[in-house]
């Protein structure tokens, strides 16, 4: 079994112990002990490497003081019925919440996006995060070969595109249909058959809670060094109803939605129920449970593609969470920093396809003095941006959520414009971008 190596606090004396509580507050201040209960919430393991104030005789005396600061503020969370997690909510955190609830994020102030151009960033969201979430537990397909698989609706070829489907069905399914339902087993248990479809070695371990004689347990699959050993079948029966009644905000207890929604992702991991990706559900149950809540904003964010590039930092997280006296906090600190990541991060990219969109829409009437829809503006920037890519009329309706005819009529018209040219191959009349169209912009 894994284990993070703890500080040992009794190397420190008594008269010392004393003395750190008694000037906790000094110190704190001298020292801005402050920023380690804030965005800095370190483990152990990475404090110890840090450079120790001279009035401190050891890491373990500076790690002590830190976790009597952060014991004095935390905030007991009872997520379980046989053991006690505690939760600090860091400055930081506080004000990621401010902004969202008052709505700051960035497509309902800074920009002002059409429904049509909300709809084809929610379908570019969904597919961003079925290949991200799919990629963190390890599926070997690029980012762009796995969108192609999405779009074209290819039958996928191997368990790696596999997956990424299955996350991307699961994604449609948390969106439409488990949005505003009622949280069940049966329906837990659906999210996770969507998710697991023909990529487990025995198909009747899908639709399923995990047994005793599954021996599931969480490891490195390299070294394989265990890193988390599941509760009991026994308590994770129990814990399951627990944590359905949580996600139905049957507890009776307020929480801000973002953090139960945290707290709901770890909770999933923790208990392991299923015999395999557990992560992808986890994080399904996460976005639904925003979704629920009327944070639509999330809707636009793939915050597992922030994840999914800090993978070995995600894993650790759990295991500090655990570990370091079952401190709920550094998993929340983790998740709310890719969060803010993830929304600054797809706010610049709007900004520049808005300002893109512009001037594209500024060069087509100057010189054909036509204007170009938000739909035909997306597909000319992607153009823009993959000359070697082509369209169709199955895939433009699946990108831009419209009827056969209205894209039959968008295409019609940039084909007329000589932006578009066509290529039939078999029963699909594809569009490719005109030598004419990528010249505009060389």
């Amino acid at each position: 079994m894994y284990e993070i190596k703890l500080p040992d606090f009794s190397i420190i004396t008594d008269i010392r112990k004393d003395f750190l509580r008694n000037n906790a507050d000094d110190l704190c201040k001298k020292y801005n002990l402050g920023k380690y209960i804030d965005e800095e919430y370190y483990p152990r393991e990475k404090l110890k490497y840090m450079e120790i104030p001279s009035e401190f005789n050891s890491p373990e005396e500076l790690y002590f003081l830190i976790r009597c600061l952060r014991k004095g503020s935390a905030t007991p969370v009872k997520s379980t019925s046989w053991e006690y997690f505690t939760m600090n909510i860091p400055p930081f955190v506080q004000k990621l919440l401010s902004d969202l609830d008052r709505k700051w994020i960035w497509f309902q102030s800074d920009i002002n996006f059409s429904q049509a151009e909300k709809n084809y960033l929610s379908q570019e969201w969904i597919i961003e995060e079925a290949i991200s979430s799919s990629q963190i537990e390890w599926a070997q397909t690029t980012a762009n070969q796995a969108k192609e698989i999405i779009m074209r609706n290819r039958e996928p070829k191997n368990k790696h595109e596999i997956m990424i489907v299955n996350n991307y069905q699961a994604m449609l399914f948390i969106t439409n249909e488990l949005k505003d339902a009622v949280l069940s087993e049966d329906l837990l248990l659906d999210l996770q058959a969507i998710v697991t479809k023909n990529t487990l070695e025995d198909e009747w371990k899908s639709w399923r809670f995990r047994t005793d004689e599954d021996n599931i347990v969480v490891m490195n699959g390299v070294t394989w060094e265990v890193y988390h050993k599941p509760p009991t079948v026994e308590i994770m029966k129990k814990e399951i109803k627990n944590l359905i009644d949580f996600a139905n905000d049957k507890d009776g207890t307020f929480m801000h939605p973002f953090i139960k929604a945290t707290l709901l992702h770890f909770w999933i991991a923790y208990l392991h129920p299923f015999c395999d990706w557990n992560g992808r559900t986890a994080r399904a149950i996460f976005y639904r449970y925003l979704n629920k809540k009327w944070y639509k904003d999330f809707t636009y964010i793939p915050i597992s593609r922030s994840i999914n590039n800090s993978k070995k930092q995600y894993s650790t997280t759990f295991i500090y969470s655990e570990q370091e006296e079952h401190d709920l906090t550094f998993f929340l600190v983790y998740i709310a920093q890719k969060t803010k990541q993830a929304f600054k991060e797809y706010k610049e990219f709007t900004i520049k396809q808005k300002k893109e969109h512009k001037n594209i829409q500024s060069i087509i009437s100057s010189l054909y003095g036509k204007t170009l829809n938000e739909r035909q503006l997306y597909l000319i920037w992607y153009f823009i941006e993959n000359p070697e890519k082509y369209t169709n009329n199955s895939v433009y309706q699946n990108q831009f959520k419209v009827s056969k005819n209205t894209a039959k009529l968008d295409l019609q018209w940039l084909k007329e414009l000589a932006l578009l040219e066509v290529n039939h191959i078999g029963k699909y009349t594809n569009y490719y971008p005109t030598k004419a169209l990528l010249n505009l912009w060389k």
